[in-house]
């Protein structure tokens, strides 16, 4: 186990040095190196710096949720993205940013997180008082959010002339982050991780059915409930800060599960795995059609899609 953790730690340093010096190591070779250095490093602390811990804190995020929606739902194919989560807190920020462009980061954040809670509301509620099954909450999932980007792309149609800020939004991007953008993740990830940790233990218990889990003493519904709740504010704040990364949140989990079998195993590799996967994207978006920068959620998105049809062909029948 030891080696695993050690294997993805070190893969997470490598892409994060690659991530930092890439395109800067080569001033340092030049017979004007000190200007050169000082540029480099300037641009570093202003931009790589916090472009790579942004990277990294919303890699954690996704990962996290992404494990905990498969643990509750008991299916390794699903993701906040197909649930609807994300479509509900990408639908709220795009009306922030269309009718309120001069809003506030936190309002972007707090419309994200209620965007996501209504829609996530919905789903728990559904499921609560209707009974469905995992298999069908799926599938409502998805009916969701395919409604709500349908309401995303007519709010674009309707407003071509504003609609530039949402569509770069979209898909996706940590370009132009900077500093100011990392202490409400950052706190939404201090207050969410210790309550992971605390109740690693009851979605185990979780994970072997309703049944089982309320003979030992367990609420599957409140369990359920408060799982929701983690996915939707870590799912909301990433989004309204960066955008929507799809399939992070399906990877991460899956990549992880191939290395630590329990469930109770995955939490800490699926967040050092979705770190990884964003930044990965986020240095191969950023050089491998230089001078031209695609943004994260592009390359996610094409990974991310390939992915789903590989874990989907080998779960057969799953859904």
């Amino acid at each position: 186990m030891n080696i695993k953790y050690c294997v993805l730690s070190i893969s997470l340093i490598l892409v994060s040095i690659l991530s930092l010096g890439l395109g800067h190591f080569e001033n340092l070779l030049t017979h004007n190196a000190i200007p050169q250095y000082q540029e480099s490093l300037q641009s570093i602390i202003d931009y790589r710096l916090p472009r790579l811990i942004l990277g990294v804190l919303v890699g954690i995020a996704l990962g996290l949720a992404g494990t905990l929606i498969q643990t509750i739902i008991h299916n390794h194919l699903v993701s906040p993205d197909i649930l609807g989560v994300s479509a509900g807190s990408g639908l709220a920020v795009v009306l922030i940013l269309l009718y309120l462009p001069l809003a506030q980061a936190i309002d972007i954040s707090i419309a994200s997180v209620i965007g996501g809670l209504i829609t996530g509301g919905l789903v728990i509620g559904l499921s609560n008082f209707q009974h469905i099954c995992p298999r069908r909450l799926v599938l409502i999932g998805i009916a969701i959010a395919s409604s709500l980007m349908a309401g995303v792309d007519i709010l674009l149609a309707v407003n071509p002339s504003h609609n530039q800020s949402a569509i770069i939004w979209l898909t996706g991007s940590l370009w132009a982050k900077g500093w100011q953008n990392i202490p409400l993740l950052l706190i939404a990830l201090v207050v969410t991780i210790p309550i992971v940790a605390k109740m690693s233990w009851r979605l185990s218990i979780y994970g072997l059915g309703h049944d089982a889990a309320s003979a030992l003493g367990i609420s599957p519904i409140k369990t359920r409930n408060i799982t929701m709740l983690m996915v939707i504010a870590l799912t909301g704040i990433s989004i309204s800060i960066c955008g929507i990364f799809s399939f992070i949140g399906l990877m991460a989990p899956n990549l992880s599960r191939l290395l630590f079998k329990r469930n109770h195993e995955l939490f800490i590799p699926s967040a050092l795995v979705g770190s990884l996967i964003l930044i990965s994207s986020d240095l191969l978006a950023q050089h491998a059609f230089s001078p031209l920068e695609l943004p994260a959620g592009i390359i996610t998105s094409i990974i991310g899609s390939l992915f789903f049809l590989l874990v989907l062909r080998k779960a057969g029948s799953l859904l």
